[in-house]
């Protein structure tokens, strides 16, 4: 069995810098990639961190907006 990608995930670095992970499955086991070819780890709490630079990155789901009131 072959690894397939089954998600391209948009998400950005702290300093704003945006990346596409991707998700890859091969059955039961799954794996994440940055499209520029850099390894990622899923993190417990939703974020990711990119293995070769230590760079905590977000998705759209788990990003923090600021509000402000007027």
């Amino acid at each position: 069995m072959h690894w397939r990608v089954t998600r391209r995930l948009p998400a950005a670095s702290e300093n704003g810098r945006k990346h596409i992970i991707v998700q890859m499955e091969k059955g039961e086991e799954i794996d994440f990639i940055l499209e520029a070819g850099l390894a990622v780890m899923r993190l417990p709490d939703g974020t990711f961190r990119i293995d070769e630079t230590g760079e905590i990155i977000r998705t759209a789901g788990s990003m923090v907006v600021k509000t402000e009131r007027f």
